[in-house]
């Protein structure tokens, strides 16, 4: 027998008067004030792409800034489904849609990916700005995050540059980069990352309405036994339990 992926993907608009986070799963693009997706198979030879994208707050109509991020991802994984994301392509899709709209311009995103590779096993994950992928280890019953913040506490940390005595201001958590409705704006094509995803094992692709809100070292463990919906709806439990007050948006997958 096999094995297949499972996933699910949940939304939430906690607090907010809009929701600006959006959801893809293979060809699907959600954005939802809360809901759950039904349950998606694929099997280990299938081409699936699932992402999550958060429209920047301080930035104007960006509801419509993550459906347009997202929408050209999907598109690029249709026409390539074995090629990286191009980050460039999706920047300029944006100022092509946004851009020239007064009170669109300046739209803003963040973006967080996985994709299937022709590798059994073998994922390849993308992201920019704050949204991130964690994996989970059904061994240590642990999770953990693989992906890399794109903001300026970040960088100073990369840099070496951080004071574990001092405290930041706020302000050094803001994106340092991100997908923008700007032709000045650019973006790198971050080096992708490749996972491998072992039998019962699992990724959480999610925005910052999580993370900000509870380290992974307090999700629960996604053990075998437990559903895809049972663990999502925990989760929503557990940030409303801890005043959730962002958008929150995530997917699970697992390999079974």
């Amino acid at each position: 027998m096999g094995h297949f992926y499972e996933m699910m993907g949940f939304t939430w608009q906690a607090k907010p008067p809009k929701q600006q986070d959006a959801i893809l799963i293979a060809d699907q693009v959600f954005q939802q004030k809360e809901g759950i997706s039904k349950l998606y198979q694929f099997n280990e030879n299938d081409s699936w792409c699932v992402a999550v994208a958060d429209g920047v707050n301080s930035s104007p109509y960006a509801e419509k800034a993550s459906v347009a991020v997202l929408d050209s991802v999907k598109n690029q994984w249709i026409e390539h489904r074995d090629k990286d994301i191009d980050f460039k392509k999706v920047q300029y899709k944006l100022c092509q849609k946004l851009a020239g709209n007064p009170k669109t311009t300046g739209a803003s995103s963040t973006l967080a990916l996985v994709r299937s590779t022709p590798s059994k096993g073998h994922l390849r994950i993308q992201s920019l700005g704050d949204s991130r992928v964690y994996i989970f280890c059904s061994f240590y019953r642990e999770w953990s995050c693989l992906t890399i913040d794109h903001t300026f506490l970040e960088e100073l940390r990369q840099r070496g540059e951080i004071d574990a005595r001092q405290e930041y201001a706020s302000i050094y958590n803001g994106l340092s980069s991100c997908f923008c409705a700007d032709w000045l704006n650019d973006v790198a094509n971050c080096p992708p990352q490749r996972v491998l995803l072992s039998t019962n094992n699992a990724l959480l692709i999610c925005t910052d309405g999580v993370h900000d809100v509870l380290g992974c070292g307090h999700w629960p463990a996604f053990d075998k036994e437990v559903t895809h919906k049972d663990w999502l709806t925990s989760m929503k439990k557990l940030l409303s339990q801890h005043d959730a007050y962002d958008n929150v948006s995530m997917v699970l997958l697992r390999l079974n």
